[in-house]
C-alpha cells in the first residue's frame, strides 16, 4: 500500500484498467484483480526498456537519449465555491483569515481537496487546462427532440450525482476507465407525451433504467433531484440528495415481509 498523489494514482488506476482490459481481451482466465497484479509487472518492464542518458568517456553524442514525457491526459471533474477560489487572500470582517473556506470538492473521488492542491495541479506545465461555464442546476432546460444533449445530461449528472434508484451509489457520468454514464431517463415516456427537459428527466443506471422500463418500478418527481419511487409490491422509497428513505405507510402489505432495501447495482 502506499499514497499517491491524486493525478498520479489515477494515472496509475488508468494504466493498469487498461493493461487488465487487454490480457481479458487477449483471452486471459484470471481474475480483475489477478490481471491488475501482472499489469504492475507488465509496466515494470516497459519502464525498464526505456533509454536514460548515460555518463562516461565516450562521446555525448552517442548516448542514447531519454524519451518524451508522455502527455498526460485525464479529466478531473473539480467543484469550487467563490469563497474557496479567494482563500487565503480575504479576510472577514473580524480580521481572520477565511483560509477555512479554501477546499474544493473532486467529484471523480468524492472527496475534499484543498484549493491550493488544485492551484498546484493546474499550474502545472504540462496540463491542459479546460474551465467549462458554471451550471445552475436549478435552470430549466428544454428540448424538442427525444435525443439528449449536454445541455440536459451534465446538469441532471451533477444534479442527482448517482443513479437516483433506491440505495445505488452507481456514478450519474463516466468518471473513470471501465465505467458507464447513467442513462437520463424519461419520467413521462416521451412517445406518450413526455418532454425532454431536465425537470422530467432522471439519471438512472442501465440496470435500474430497465428495471424502471420493464419490471414495473415507477418514480414520481416530488422536485428536481427528490423522488418517490413506489415497488411492484406497493412500497415506497423516498431518494433525494439525503440519500433513501422507506416511506411505506404498511411495511407488510401483500404478505411481503422482507426488512432489506431493494437489490442495488
Amino acid at each position: 500500500s502506499g499514497e499517491l498523489d491524486l493525478a498520479d494514482a489515477i494515472d496509475l488506476h488508468n494504466a493498469l484498467t487498461a493493461d487488465a482490459q487487454v490480457q481479458a481481451d487477449l483471452g486471459s482466465t484470471l481474475t480483475l484483480d489477478q490481471r491488475r497484479s501482472v499489469a504492475v509487472g507488465n509496466i515494470a518492464r516497459r519502464d525498464l526498456t526505456l533509454d536514460f542518458p548515460t555518463t562516461g568517456p565516450h562521446d555525448p553524442e552517442d548516448a542514447p537519449k531519454a524519451r518524451p514525457a508522455k502527455p498526460r491526459d485525464m479529466v478531473l471533474y473539480l467543484h469550487l465555491t467563490d469563497a474557496a477560489t479567494t482563500a487565503g487572500s480575504t479576510t472577514g470582517s473580524t480580521g481572520g483569515s477565511m483560509g477555512g473556506w479554501g477546499v474544493g470538492r473532486v467529484e471523480n473521488t468524492a472527496t475534499p481537496v484543498l484549493a491550493e492542491t488544485i492551484r498546484t495541479w493546474c499550474g502545472n506545465p504540462e496540463a491542459k487546462i479546460t474551465v467549462k461555464p458554471v451550471i445552475d442546476v436549478a435552470e430549466h432546460v428544454h428540448h424538442g427532440a427525444y435525443e439528449i444533449d449536454g445541455r440536459i445530461s451534465e446538469p441532471v449528472a451533477l444534479r442527482d450525482h448517482t443513479c437516483v434508484f433506491p440505495w445505488c451509489t452507481k456514478p450519474a457520468r463516466k468518471l473513470k476507465p471501465g465505467e458507464h454514464a447513467a442513462d437520463c431517463d424519461h419520467n413521462v415516456p416521451y412517445g406518450e407525451g413526455g418532454a425532454t427537459c431536465t425537470c422530467q428527466i432522471a439519471a438512472l443506471c442501465r440496470k435500474h433504467h430497465r428495471l424502471k422500463t420493464h419490471g414495473r418500478w415507477r418514480y414520481l418527481i416530488l422536485t428536481p433531484g427528490s423522488y418517490l419511487w413506489t415497488s411492484p409490491h406497493g412500497y415506497h422509497y423516498l431518494r433525494d440528495h439525503t440519500g433513501t428513505q422507506d416511506v411505506s405507510t404498511d411495511k407488510h402489505q401483500h404478505g411481503h415481509r422482507h426488512r432489506h432495501p431493494p437489490p442495488a447495482a
